[in-house]
């Protein structure tokens, strides 16, 4: 089955590391609504679990801003700024990337490679594998299990981002279809930085040009954190971190109240859960969960899975990489004040609907 060029890009988007502001944007929801739209089956329990324990949810009693009272596990927050320093130290990083998708009944999956330098430089590279109904004895492969990437000849789409620094190029391939924009960044963070309640680093982070850096400061500021947990996973020691949406994201960017528990939109997740490798302090796994409709039964499934293996630092990276040069026969699309509109409509304060006499 052949995607449209917008639900090609999804599972990308929500993951955060094509655009790292992931479902808190509107550079997002539209395209996750497209998978909603597409995968009309219902959605089944696959890989349903214990609903997490945050704050703001209210399942166990966790201490103030995520810190624990035992002294040998570290604060999520601290967890996170080690992580942010980690990457922000080295000159690159590179890594393969496995993403799978249980949306709406359906199965996704994705494989590629991701790679990031200074200067705000990113190129990821998926292929993207045909949709399949999702069973129940779906679930969440082993974090330490060895993967093999189905052969690209299978593949029912690509999808290329490079950022030069300067330009953000999107190439998408939808069978004999081909969509190729630019962004130009400059334009955008001058923008970013007239706008009320926003600002370029803001704009790195959404646009996803600031890389897995930008995609930890993210979910930093616009989630609130539970006690840190510490799993085993193959003899590798990882510190395991659940985060709920701010007050402040879920009132100002979602649009939901404090007291309402389940964002209603099927595609759009309430938690995140980021597995972190305690001697290497980098990322090894991030997962969106959604809570099941039923605020009561207190269970949450992972919807998106997106994993980071082979991770290589500081290795030489050829400029080139990060230079791209659109088909001769496809015509580039400059989407750059559109997604100045974008984000400008992202700060706007709700509208009140005017209520009934």
């Amino acid at each position: 089955m052949n995607y449209k060029p917008q639900t090609l890009t999804a599972l990308l988007i929500v993951s955060g590391i094509a655009y790292s502001g992931f479902t808190a944007s509107v550079f997002t929801r539209s395209a996750m609504a497209a998978i909603a739209d597409e995968a009309a089956a219902p959605a089944n329990a696959a890989g349903q679990e214990t609903a997490p324990a945050t704050p703001a949810a209210g399942q166990e009693a966790a201490p103030a801003a995520g810190e624990s009272p035992d002294p040998t596990v570290p604060a999520a927050q601290d967890v996170l700024t080690q992580v942010r320093s980690k990457l922000e130290s080295v000159d690159s990083l590179k890594c393969s990337v496995q993403e799978t998708a249980i949306l709406s009944g359906m199965k996704f999956a994705a494989y590629g490679n991701y790679v990031q330098a200074s200067g705000n430089r990113v190129r990821l590279e998926f292929q993207i594998f045909p949709s399949l109904s999702a069973k129940a004895t779906d679930g969440t492969p082993k974090i330490d299990s060895d993967v093999k990437t189905p052969d690209p000849k299978t593949s029912s789409g690509q999808l290329l981002q490079v950022s030069t620094g300067s330009i953000l190029y999107s190439e998408w391939k939808n069978g004999p279809i081909v969509r190729v924009t630019r962004r130009n960044l400059a334009d955008i963070f001058k923008a970013a930085g007239e706008t009320t309640n926003y600002d370029a680093t803001r704009a790195v982070q959404d646009l996803g040009v600031g890389g897995l850096t930008g995609l930890i400061a993210r979910l930093q500021s616009t989630m609130d954190f539970a006690m840190v947990k510490r799993e085993n996973h193959g003899g590798v020691e990882l510190l395991v971190l659940t985060g709920r949406w701010t007050s402040k994201v879920r009132k100002e960017i979602f649009r939901i109240e404090d007291d309402i528990q389940v964002i209603p939109e099927d595609f759009v997740p309430e938690y995140a859960r980021l597995y972190i490798d305690s001697q290497t302090m980098l990322p090894r796994r991030l997962q969106y969960l959604k809570r099941g409709p039923d605020p009561s039964q207190k269970i949450v499934r992972p919807i998106v899975t997106l994993d980071f293996r082979q991770i290589v630092l500081n290795e030489a990276v050829a400029d080139e990489l990060f230079s791209y040069k659109a088909p001769d026969d496809v015509q580039e699309e400059d989407i750059t004040e559109q997604t100045i509109k974008n984000m400008q409509m992202l700060t706007q304060p709700k509208t009140e609907t005017p209520k009934t006499p």
